[in-house]
């Protein structure tokens, strides 16, 4: 256990299971309330929210995941990979914000040639953060079961039955969990629902629709005050 950081003595941090609810139902109430203003506001069609999951699919998620893959044909790397996980996750994380990049430019430039409407970019730009917005929420989901069965179940009868590989998987979750702050995850979940905000206005301002320019600077702001604390 020590090699993993889990110091059963310690447990999990009080309020992290609050946290991570509340981070998560903050997100998902964003998007519901953003879509349900967009449509009613700005006549908005539902549609283009798939447009923006579309362009995240192909651009950050595939396009991520190609490149992680074609780089583990070269053996050194491939090596470098499975020896350190975190060399593997900050090139992931570099090849996802690159394909983000380009899957607004994209987006931006489709929606300017396509649709006159600003509800259809808004909600193109709220589709854009779908694909994050699934991630954490399945990582709160998890997390949530996993604390939950911990503390009612004992470790010991959490861990039986599963494979070695299974149960290295379920000991990083796990030490996420014990060595985390309760207050992170709450963070996690606002930085993502100003994701939500920032793309919506990232994707407008491709469009030159140039009034959300001050919204855009006063989001980012916000999420450079987040990110410290993640």
């Amino acid at each position: 256990m020590e090699e993993y950081g889990i110091d059963l003595a310690a447990g999990i941090p009080a309020g992290a299971e609050n946290m991570l609810s509340a981070g998560g139902i903050l997100m998902l109430s964003a998007f519901i309330v953003l879509i349900i203003v967009v449509i009613k506001r700005w006549n908005g069609r539902f549609i283009n929210v798939l447009a923006g999951v579309f362009a995240y699919s192909i651009f950050v998620f595939i396009f991520a995941n190609l490149c992680m893959s074609a780089l583990a044909l070269i053996p050194s790397i491939d090596q470098t990979f499975e020896y350190n996980t975190t060399a593997y996750t900050i090139i992931y994380s570099i090849l996802s914000a690159l394909g983000m990049t380009l899957a607004r430019y994209v987006l931006a430039r489709f929606m300017a040639g396509r649709f006159e409407r600003k509800g259809d970019v808004y909600l193109s730009g709220i589709g854009l953060s779908v694909g994050d917005g699934v991630l954490y929420g399945l990582t709160v989901i998890s997390s949530i079961s996993i604390a939950t069965a911990y503390n009612n179940m004992g470790l010991d009868t959490m861990v039986a039955g599963l494979t070695e590989n299974d149960t290295e998987t379920f000991y990083k979750t796990l030490s996420n969990l014990f060595n985390a702050p309760g207050y992170l995850w709450l963070l996690m979940g606002i930085a993502f629902t100003m994701d939500i905000i920032l793309s919506m206005a990232r994707v407008c301002q491709g469009t030159d629709f140039t009034h959300v320019g001050k919204l855009y600077m006063h989001y980012t702001v916000c999420k450079l005050c987040i990110i410290p604390g993640i």
